[in-house]
């Protein structure tokens, strides 16, 4: 069994089944495998068995796209890189990071403040709910860290953002463009959103991190403060949060 670092807890479980078959199918379409046995675990992580000649190529495309999951902590080691999803963002001394560990015992990895704080505030002496508010770190929202410690007797993991998701927020902040996250739906329904809205002329690009979060990056002018009321009628139960770049984080005063 194949069990991928893409997770679907957000949103009901046919949903997330039909999400995940639409995907593979399109993976697979030209190569000789099937999809035997498809699935949602417990925990909202996907899973699939393949069967057929080309199993070990659409393994790969899965590897390369979706990430496998290291299930057992014995086979994970400091340096490894791999896909999470934010399990708790108010602890108040780090995140934890659900990285598919284990169904029956299950381990968060810990991404601590003083990592958080060099990574994503510059150093600067910032609440942990600080930097997870500017970021838009809420719970489920998918992102790719790289291990820095283990323990497998007391089953701790210590883990920092990897080089290539520090680059993604840091363009968020490069960039004048104000941004919506999105958690807990398709990306046709975010599509079907923007045009009842009315707001097609004021996204610049939808961007898909995952099969159920997304991102719309608002033209200049246009606010994303504004945005998420407009299109909440027409996208009930999906979480939203604003990403404006002009806003700063500031050490408190002593």
């Amino acid at each position: 069994m194949i069990l991928l670092l893409e997770n679907f807890r957000r949103i009901n479980r046919d949903m997330a089944l039909k999400l995940l078959r639409e995907e593979l199918e399109k993976l697979g379409k030209d190569l000789s495998v099937n999809l035997t046995n498809l699935g949602i675990d417990k925990h909202g992580w996907g899973y699939v068995e393949l069967s057929g000649s080309d199993s070990d190529v659409l393994t790969e495309i899965i590897r390369r796209k979706f990430g496998i999951a290291t299930t057992d902590l014995a086979k994970l080691e400091r340096g490894d890189v791999v896909r999470g999803v934010v399990a708790n963002s108010t602890v108040g001394y780090g995140i934890y990071v659900d990285i598919c560990l284990g169904s029956s015992n299950q381990t968060d990895a810990l991404y601590p403040l003083h990592a958080m704080r060099s990574q994503l505030a510059d150093g600067i002496k910032v609440s942990a709910r600080q930097i997870c508010r500017r970021y838009c770190l809420q719970e489920d929202i998918p992102i790719e860290i790289r291990v820095n410690h283990l323990d497998v007797v007391s089953r701790k993991v210590d883990v920092e953002l990897s080089d290539r998701q520090v680059s993604y927020f840091k363009d968020w902040i490069r960039f004048p463009f104000d941004r919506v996250v999105l958690i807990g739906c398709s990306r046709d329904a975010v599509e079907q959103a923007v045009d009842l809205s009315g707001l097609r002329r004021d996204i610049a690009a939808i961007e898909s991190i995952s099969l159920t979060v997304h991102v719309l990056i608002c033209k200049l002018g246009t606010d994303a403060p504004g945005v998420i009321p407009r299109m909440g009628p027409h996208l009930r139960g999906v979480s939203a949060q604003a990403f404006q770049p002009r806003t700063h984080l500031t050490e408190p005063a002593q």
